[in-house]
């Protein structure tokens, strides 16, 4: 999913490999969750129903990898030592790379995003922009949860200072989405034109998506703690 062979090619030891590796063990946990779930009506052999279980206790286990810290706090103490390669270890990565757990669970369209990691040796302040500039519109947004967990703004700082309120009711939300969206095919009675270069088109769509995200993000707690629980549990949240 991650291309590997091209991320080789292209950033031969990249000091980003740990980066990579974070995502490969979260992808691991994802699937061992998923898979304690749908083994109950659809595992590989019918003696193999009740190993969903075990499947459950281990993902369960490697969740006491997340520490209580942020992921700022633990970029700001480990990345340096990560891109070096000293004290690399998957249980140290999986810290930062499990608290994007919930995106992943609540939107599994993210996993396209991975498809579209650029190849660079950038630290992530920078790479998570690269990412985002490299993501295709609709996947922007998970790349920018993303960012947002680690305490990094990939949204350019112009585009901040644009008011995507379009229907003028005091949020930027779904509503203003669809509106611009409309905008791009027929005529409406709003300004779609976003960012004022004379068409509305997926420039105006991104801000208007990305502005929606922030206001989500926002309202959101500062710090969400991630509670063991199943795939369906969630599901029905």
């Amino acid at each position: 999913m991650q291309n590997h062979d091209k991320i080789r090619q292209n950033t031969p030891n990249t000091p980003n490999k740990w980066f990579y590796e974070a995502i490969c063990e979260l992808a691991s946990l994802w699937a061992i969750r998923q898979m304690s779930e749908t083994w109950a009506y659809r595992a590989p052999y019918d003696n193999w129903v009740n190993y969903r279980h075990a499947l459950a206790g281990y993902a369960n286990n490697l969740m006491n990898r997340a520490d209580d810290g942020t992921s700022a706090e633990w970029l700001d103490e480990w990345e340096d030592r990560m891109r070096s390669n000293i004290s690399f270890s998957y249980e140290r990565v999986s810290q930062l790379s499990y608290k994007f757990l919930p995106i992943f669970e609540e939107n599994p369209e993210a996993w396209n995003a991975v498809r579209q990691m650029p190849y660079s040796d950038a630290k992530m302040s920078e790479y998570m922009k690269e990412w985002y500039q490299n993501v295709d519109t609709e996947d922007k947004q998970h790349v920018q949860s993303i960012a947002e967990i680690m305490g990094i703004s990939v949204v350019p700082v112009a585009v901040v200072s644009i008011d995507a309120d379009v229907n003028n009711d005091g949020y930027v939300d779904l509503s203003d989405v669809l509106i611009v969206r409309s905008g791009m095919q027929n005529s409406v009675s709003y300004d779609t034109d976003l960012n004022d270069d004379g068409v509305t088109d997926e420039v105006d769509l991104l801000i208007v998506k990305a502005k929606a995200f922030e206001a989500i993000a926002a309202a959101s707690p500062s710090k969400r703690k991630i509670k063991l629980t199943t795939w369906g549990s969630m599901k029905s949240r």
